[in-house]
């Protein structure tokens, strides 16, 4: 066996060893980084598309459906048919229902309604 060469003066083992696992420990250190990233940016991606499938779609009724019959709380009925709204007015309250049907994933209830404001309707139906 041929030995080693010598070390220049002043270098050893030691001294040249750490560069290098200075050099092995940045590209481990960018390499975790890059992988962290993706797998975000995958993450991210995933939950919007699940996000995307989840949402309630609702759509109008075709004309040819049947007409539905829909119940307030107050106890007053209101008979809509197919593709088509309704309002009424009734003592002191103005009903309005839109025949809808659910066609996505998730259950397609309505999120709640509100008042714009204290209102006034006329004996003849008329906002006055």
């Amino acid at each position: 066996m041929v030995p080693a060469p010598p070390a220049p003066a002043g270098l050893d083992s030691v001294t040249i060893a750490s560069p290098a696992t200075a050099a092995r420990t940045l590209v481990l250190a960018l390499a975790t980084f890059s992988s962290v990233r993706s797998a975000n940016r995958t993450a991210r991606a995933g939950e919007r598309s699940l996000l995307a499938r989840a949402q309630p779609l609702r759509l109008q009724l075709r004309p040819s459906d049947p007409a539905e019959k829909i119940g307030f709380a107050d106890g007053h009925w209101a008979q809509v048919t197919g593709g088509r709204a309704s309002a009424e007015v009734g003592d002191g309250a103005l009903y309005l229902s839109v025949p809808l049907h659910n066609v996505g994933p998730d259950a397609g209830g309505p999120r709640g309604g509100a008042s714009l404001g204290p209102s006034r309707v006329s004996r003849d139906g008329r906002p006055g």
